[in-house]
């Protein structure tokens, strides 16, 4: 699993103390990227984070799931590596109650400098909000 601040500064505590509290058969081969960069387009999370809310990245192994597999015919519950699904599922749910029972709130902090985009020779930006699409004819 790979983990992901979404350049939140003041997350990295956050999550390093909820993870440290989670058995290590979990945590033994996550890795992270603190304080990260956010996320935008179709992710889950980029909706939260563009307006501030903190929101983390966590992605599983990739199986070569996302160039082969992903939205296609092959998407299927045989491509499924049940003890991945069992552990993500486990780390994702612990993660969320150790969450909600967080005293403190979590600082909103931001990162400023972004490192630059190899393909655009550009420095990245915090994303900004985008318009929802509520049905298919607006993705085109």
């Amino acid at each position: 699993v790979n983990v992901s601040s979404q350049g939140y500064i003041g997350a990295s505590g956050y999550l390093a103390s909820w993870l440290s509290g989670l058995p290590v058969e979990l945590t033994e081969e996550i890795a992270f990227d603190f304080p990260g960069t956010p996320g935008g387009g179709g992710s889950d999370y980029a909706s939260f984070v563009c307006y501030g809310a903190p929101a983390f990245s966590l992605r599983a192994l990739n199986w070569s799931y996302s160039p082969y597999t992903w939205h296609t015919n092959r998407d299927t519950f045989d491509k499924v590596v049940f003890a991945d699904l069992r552990n993500n599922a486990t780390l994702y749910a612990m993660l969320a109650y150790m969450a909600s029972e967080e005293e403190a709130r979590m600082p909103r902090d931001r990162r400023t400098v972004f490192p630059v985009n190899p393909t655009t020779g550009q420095a990245a930006a915090w994303p900004e909000c985008q318009a929802s699409r509520r049905n298919w004819s607006q993705r085109r």
